[in-house]
């Protein structure tokens, strides 16, 4: 029940069409935490409607009642001393000399800088770029994901959050109502169906066209109604969305991490760090790193360093 089944017809598709890669190359670490492990009473129960159990890593969610996410950043913003310089890209890191460059020629020395910039990004920004870090860097894989929002009256579906689709007749590999979560994150009397495409770097269809073939596969399923049923959309790219786990993934990355950390650059986050992480693991983080820094200063780095792990 739980093996060759769930794997021809839901785990093999599905994480292939999400990662567009062979589920022969992926990693266990790909799903890692975020994965349920229910044993078969439990998945029958599930199967029947009577599970009853909280099971996965957002079985508690909290939403804000109004805005977004945004809360939290604008939170911490509050109660610095000064306020965060924004708007500021990093365009260089010229590491022999610890100094940050930033879009307008801004130069910035340090002591330790710390990243949550996507970690083939961070790599690619360094002058010089050793070919160490060039070859760890070609060796990071990732998909970009986009987002396909569409508002729409008289929803269809007013109880499912998240519906996943590994069939590839479909362009989206999920879609969602967050409005089922927080009535506020749509009009009344309007849903919001969000759909997440996936794409390999370099290869990432029209946002328009993509948008289309949603709204026409949403249709067909009888998710939408009509196309009259459409009020609004709304697509947003995330070029960087999550990391492909596979064979080379541990050792590319703990290279790059433990090189950064020995010469004073501390990556950290879901993206710095190049894993797959949920809000509160970037939260923690930060405050760790913060701690660690504190408590020993310059020496913090090399600490860092020597827990990185392949």
């Amino acid at each position: 029940m739980q093996g060759e089944g769930f794997l021809r017809h839901f785990m093999r598709p599905f994480n292939e069409k999400q990662y567009r890669a062979r589920m022969e190359d992926l990693l266990p670490l790909q799903g890692g935490r975020f994965l349920p492990r229910p044993d078969a009473a439990q998945v029958v129960r599930g199967a029947l409607g009577r599970s009853g159990a909280r099971i996965g890593y957002n079985a508690n969610l909290v939403h804000p009642r109004h805005g977004g996410i945004e809360v939290l950043p604008r939170a911490f913003a509050a109660a610095l001393a000064a306020p965060p310089v924004t708007g500021a890209a990093l365009t260089r890191v010229r590491w022999g000399e610890r100094v940050a460059e930033f879009s307008g020629g801004r130069l910035e020395p340090y002591a330790t800088l710390i990243s949550t910039l996507p970690l083939p990004a961070l790599l690619g920004l360094l002058d010089p770029l050793p070919p160490a870090m060039a070859r760890a860097r070609r060796a990071l894989r990732w998909i970009g994901v986009m987002c396909l929002h569409v508002c729409v009256r008289r929803p269809r579906e007013t109880r499912h959050h998240w519906v996943y689709v590994p069939d590839r007749k479909y362009s989206f590999y999920r879609y969602g109502f967050p409005a089922n979560i927080n009535r506020l994150d749509a009009p009344r009397g309007h849903g919001i169906i969000s759909a997440e495409v996936s794409y390999v770097p370099g290869r990432r269809p029209s946002l328009a066209a993509a948008m289309a073939r949603c709204r026409r596969e949403l249709v067909g399923l009888g998710v939408i109604g009509s196309p009259r049923d459409v009020v609004d959309e709304l697509a947003v790219d995330f070029p960087t969305a999550y990391v492909v786990m596979d064979r080379a993934y541990p050792a590319a990355r703990a290279a790059a991490l433990r090189w950064l950390a020995e010469r004073g650059i501390l990556s950290i986050g879901r993206y710095g760090g190049w894993v797959y992480g949920g809000m509160e693991d970037a939260l923690v983080e930060g405050r760790d790193t913060g701690r660690l820094l504190a408590a020993y200063g310059a020496r913090g780095a090399a600490k860092f360093a020597a827990g990185v792990r392949a």
